[in-house]
């Protein structure tokens, strides 16, 4: 199969999958991310994200509707190894994302199908306390960046039927930290939050 032949979703995981393999490649991207300098290979993720990409779920993108008929998020696996995650999130109508963080060096947030609101936040210098970072709506064809330092506190909620590919450099390993955080106090743009850290088990 020559790459012409090739489905956008396909150039995506063989993208993604390029970047996981090469370290030197990973903080290349962490410092685009970090510096808010996209120039090369986020640039090269957000391209691919402005392809179809609904079309190369194949038969599910025929019964979108049974995803959206109960009100909870669901998720696919795409592409599952040591270095690489990458799943898919089907997200009903005012469904989201409490606020919460990752482990991974890089994660990559790109919307297929409808829109979502997010909002991000970054360590402050005072422990516990976060400072507002950004937010915002994103449409189809738009991604989010974060690293395990930058923007990496966020919520997203769906503010209409919605579909979410996250990509996670590295994926997942069993014992990972997961943050779930709790707003205790607000102050102007500074946030004091409570976390419940959940172990990943599979």
């Amino acid at each position: 199969m020559n790459s012409g032949s090739e489905s956008n979703l396909t150039k995506l995981v063989k993208l993604a999958e390029s970047i996981a393999d090469d370290p030197a490649l990973i903080a290349e991207m962490a410092e685009e991310i970090q510096t808010n300098n996209k120039k090369i290979l986020c640039r090269m993720i957000k391209q691919q994200f402005k392809n179809d990409l609904l079309k190369d779920l194949g038969p599910i993108s025929e019964f979108l509707h049974c995803f959206f008929t109960q009100k909870k998020i669901t998720e696919v696996n795409i592409y599952d190894s040591e270095k690489l995650g990458i799943k898919c999130f089907f997200m009903p109508k005012d469904t989201m994302f409490p606020l919460h963080d990752h482990p991974n060096q890089v994660i990559c947030s790109g919307i297929i199908y409808g829109s979502v609101r997010y909002l991000t936040l970054n360590p402050h210098v005072n422990k516990n306390w976060y400072k507002y970072s950004k937010k915002g709506i994103c449409k189809t064809g738009s991604v989010l960046f974060a690293t395990k330092k930058y923007r990496n506190i966020h919520s997203i909620m769906a503010l209409q039927d919605s579909i979410m590919i996250d990509i996670f450099i590295p994926n997942y390993m069993i014992g990972d930290d997961l943050g779930l955080f709790h707003v205790k106090r607000k102050r102007g743009r500074d946030f004091l939050l409570e976390k419940f850290v959940v172990k990943v088990k599979s």
